[in-house]
């Protein structure tokens, strides 16, 4: 079979047809197959090359489509077959061509042997009867093509009705399966007028009923029963359905559509047994095949339309009006009750007549532009709103491209009223901007630095008290961070500030109590204490606030109470501190004194020299343990043993007093990353305070030990390994009461105490990321228990002896000590060195200088950090740098706690000398930095 349609001239005269279908027979059989000829014109077909040779072309060559005739016949020997071509027509230009083989005798053109009358009578017939046959199935076919869903049941009693009459039985019907695919029903049947139709009990037949029946069907099995009492034995329950209704002979045909069972079709006769052609069986399934084609387009459309009601029955429950519109003329295709509750039936209006008055054309956001992508597919949802200006409301409307149940696109929108929510939105905006600057004023106003950052760490906002800390206007550092260059200059402390505050702030915890020295817009420099938070809305950080306060003052005022503090305390120790310096000198004295004595024994006077350096350096430890308790430098972490530390202060602060220690420390107790000074100075703060809790006398326990913290314990410190020290006492104890306050500043429970000791002990403690805590009972003592964290850095190497190493060179010492300056060029001569002098900075610039341009330049300068009334160490290496980046130096000092000292490469030297240093230190600092 194959469908076309005609094409005609200007005239209207017709010329041409085009495929529109075929059917697989017609593949089969003409070899054209269907992918290569739908949507082409028959005779550009014919004029292809790889169809010329095709001898069925003749054929069709010599039907004429457009003439009156309903049926052809024609003969070719080439392909031994008569063919039958019926023409159905289509007003006003549809054709529908059947062409079928007959297989009747053969039949030469122009006569033959075995011709004769009875022959053509034979042969005629069988056209007559292929022909009504064709017919019948063009009928059939062209009737559901157009048919409307309403009409398709129609249709359907049409096709049994032409069926039953031409193949003469007694009934023919169609069985339907059910959605759930478990029940068939008889819904449609015609049947001869003397036949009872016993339609009504065919219903809702379970299919294990018949599972033979549907065995045969699901496997698209044609059922012929010629002979019903001949049934198979496993047909029993079929059997006994078809005897109880008197049926001889059956013929069931399966409806099939997409590999689906839709029911079937059946052809009984009650009066007698029939047989059926394999040629009658073919026909019959070219008919179930059409009635199929239209039961599936009837189940797709019924579902459809269920979709539609189902979505229309959705649309009408809610709260908010929905409409549907053409995409290009904004007419309304649709309104749920509720839009028809507001708007009225306004079906086939332009959207914007309905919703504005006097508007002429669509509203500026009703563009398909916004529904659809680069490519023309729809994407998602579009949000827009607008105010009607027919009741003054505002509406938001949400509009998506979507198929309607015609299948065009269409625009969906649902229209809600949000005049409520924007009258509110107004409101709160007034109220926002009251608040705004209710806010504004109070921060603006405010004693404390407060500034807003963004997520960037852009200024957003900067208040009064923030430009009279720092000496800028809010206009000069808004809308950028510079501003944090040009408080902290120094890049090096600028990037450990902001790294302390970012850890912090990373933990999802506040930065307070951060102290930091910014430089003003003066030159200036002041101390801020910065309390900061990040800025969170619906659950993301928008930004930060800081607040700061001026507490330079204060800190001048605590430092100097501190240093009150301490020389409170080193007045307690000056009569151990000048009994021991006392035992010293005595010492040197003495062995000076016998060194004369056997100036002609030289083993008599080495052994004196060694006892004479011996007590030298036990005054230089002692004056170094006081130095660092008395200083008051900048702190400097580094790796140390704290060991010695702790056995070396405890003694230090007991000096000359009547109280002994007794000292429990394991042997391998962690390095710790501490300021040497300050932990000394906490050391003897809580020794110190032992002692005066026993003045008849006592002991003291100290002990320390490694320990690893965990959140069980509940200590205020991270989890992880710690130092634990410990300092009990047997002395009167401290109230319950004042235990809270032990540690605050000013508060004391001495007579003459300042308060300030265990406050500046906490501190220390806590900015070492450690803890300070205590216990105590009265009458009974207190315990001290301080927290170190351990260092994560390698462990610390014991130090080894040195040898003298002689060497060559020139060497410049910058001294303002003459003596000091002549013993250390006597050490150095001694090692082969040659030494010149300079008393201080200037000097050694200009004999630096002279040497340079002489071209004997100094292969390196040791310079004393301080000189009095000078220019020390520091400044000078600076000016010797700007001629001579490669020179090689040595800094020198008795303060051994000074940051320069700690930190000597970061000024441009090579080396560090701690006043006083052995030969031997000398050596071999001189060895290592000209080496």
């Amino acid at each position: 079979m194959a469908y076309h349609q005609v094409v005609f001239d200007g005239e209207g005269n017709p010329r041409d047809y085009i495929f529109l279908e075929v059917n697989p027979a017609f593949e089969e059989m003409t070899g054209l197959f269907r992918d290569r000829i739908i949507g082409e014109r028959v005779s550009e077909i014919f004029a292809r090359e790889e169809y010329r040779s095709y001898e069925w072309q003749d054929l069709y060559r010599k039907l004429n489509p457009f003439s009156r005739r309903n049926s052809l016949e024609k003969y070719f020997k080439s392909l031994d077959s008569w063919y039958q071509v019926i023409l159905h027509r289509e007003e006003p230009s549809g054709l529908i061509l059947f062409f079928r083989p007959l297989r009747a005798k053969r039949i030469e053109p122009g006569g033959g042997e075995g011709k004769g009358a009875d022959d053509d009578k034979q042969i005629e017939n069988a056209f007559k009867y292929q022909l009504e046959i064709e017919r019948i199935t063009a009928e059939i076919s062209s009737t559901f093509i157009h048919l409307p869903l309403e009409k398709i049941d129609e249709g359907i009693d049409y096709a049994l009705q032409l069926t039953g009459k031409f193949f003469e039985v007694d009934s023919c019907y169609l069985f339907k399966v059910s959605p759930d695919g478990k029940r068939v029903s008889n819904t449609h049947k015609w049947c001869k007028a003397h036949i009872e139709s016993q339609r009504e009990p065919l219903q809702d037949i379970p299919l294990e009923a018949i599972p033979w029946w549907i065995e045969k069907l699901k496997n698209w099995e044609t059922i012929n029963i010629p002979q019903v009492g001949e049934m198979p034995p496993q047909a029993a329950r079929e059997k006994a359905i078809l005897k109880e209704r008197s049926i001889q002979s059956v013929l069931v045909v399966p409806l099939v559509s997409y590999n689906k069972i839709l029911g079937f079709m059946g052809f009984d006769y009650v009066a007698e047994e029939r047989i059926w052609t394999q040629e009658e069986i073919s026909r019959l399934k070219v008919m179930a095949e059409i009635i199929s084609s239209a039961l599936s387009r009837q189940e797709a459309e019924e579902e459809t339309l269920k979709a539609h009601q189902r979505l229309i029955k959705i649309l009408d429950t809610m709260d908010a009006s929905v409409i549907v519109t053409d995409l290009d003329t904004h007419e309304i295709i649709f309104l749920n009750r509720y839009g028809q509750e507001l708007w009225g039936n306004v079906v086939g209006k332009k959207c914007w007549q309905v919703f504005q008055v006097d508007q002429k054309e669509s509203c500026y956001s009703c563009s398909k532009d916004n529904l659809f992508d680069g490519e023309g597919k729809p994407q998602g949802v579009y949000q827009w709103n607008y105010k009607s200006s027919k009741d003054g409301r505002w509406y938001e409307c949400r509009e998506t491209a979507l198929p309607w149940i015609d299948e065009r696109l269409v625009k969906m929108g649902m229209v809600t009223d949000i005049t409520e929510y924007k009258e509110l939105e107004e409101e709160l905006h007034k109220e926002r901007n009251k608040l705004s600057l209710l806010l504004e004023g109070i921060l603006d106003n405010s004693v404390m630095w407060i500034d807003l950052l963004d997520v960037k760490g852009n200024v957003t906002f900067w208040n009064k008290a923030a430009e009279e800390m720092s000496g800028y206007k809010a206009e000069e550092v808004t809308g950028h961070n510079k501003i944090w260059e040009w408080l902290y200059p120094d890049p090096q402390y600028r990037e450990k500030i902001l790294k302390k505050a970012l850890d912090i702030i990373s933990r999802g915890e506040r930065v307070e109590n951060l102290e930091t020295r910014i430089r003003r817009k003066d030159g200036q420099y002041r101390t801020i204490l910065w309390q900061s938070n990040n800025l969170v809305d619906n659950g993301e950080v928008v930004g930060s606030i800081a607040l700061g306060a001026d507490i330079t003052q204060r800190k001048m005022l605590e430092q100097e109470m501190f240093k009150g503090d301490k020389l409170e305390s080193i007045g307690l120790l000056a009569g151990g501190i000048a009994h021991d310096f006392n035992n010293y000198l005595a010492i040197l004295l003495g062995n000076v004194s016998l060194a004369k004595h056997f100036k002609e024994n030289p083993n008599k006077i080495e052994e004196k020299l060694k006892n004479m350096e011996k007590a030298v350096f036990r005054a230089r430890d002692l004056s170094n343990q006081l130095f660092t308790f008395a200083r008051g430098a900048d702190p400097v972490k580094k790796t140390t043993c704290i060991k010695s530390l702790i056995q070396d202060n405890v003694k230090f602060s007991l000096t000359g007093s009547n109280v002994d220690c007794e000292f429990y420390l394991e042997e391998d107790l962690y390095p710790v990353d501490i300021d040497e000074g300050q932990i000394t100075q906490v050391i003897n703060n809580i020794v110190i305070n032992a002692d005066q809790a026993m003045p008849e006398g006592g002991k003291i326990q100290v002990t320390g030990e490694n320990v690893k913290v965990e959140k069980a314990h509940n200590l205020p410190v991270p989890p992880g390994n710690y130092v634990k020290i410990s300092c009990t006492d047997e002395g009167v104890g401290i109230r319950e009461k004042d235990l809270p306050k032990i540690f605050d500043p000013f508060y004391s429970t001495k007579e003459k105490g300042r308060g300030l000791g265990l406050a500046s002990s906490y501190s220390i403690i806590k900015s070492h990321g450690g803890h300070l805590g205590v216990k105590s009972q009265l009458g009974v003592g207190s315990t001290f228990t301080l927290f170190l964290p351990a260092s994560t850095r390698v462990d610390l190497k014991k130090s080894k002896g040195y040898k003298i190493i002689p060497g060559r060179g020139k060497i410049l010492i910058m001294d303002d000590e003459k003596e000091v300056a002549e013993v250390t060029a006597q050490m150095l001569s001694t090692f082969g060195y040659e030494v010149f002098h300079a008393p201080e900075g200037r000097k050694a610039i200009e004999m630096y200088m002279e040497a340079i341009q002489r071209g004997h330049p100094f292969d390196l300068v040791i310079m004393d950090l301080t000189v009095p009334g000078g220019m020390g160490g520091k400044q000078t290496l600076q000016e010797i740098l700007k001629t001579d980046p490669g020179v090689k130096a040595i800094v020198s000092s008795g303060y051994s706690d000074d940051p320069v000292m700690a930190n000597f490469r970061d000024h441009g030297f090579k080396g560090v000398l701690k006043k006083p240093f052995t030969l031997e230190e000398l050596s071999r600092q001189v060895h290592e930095v000209l080496k």
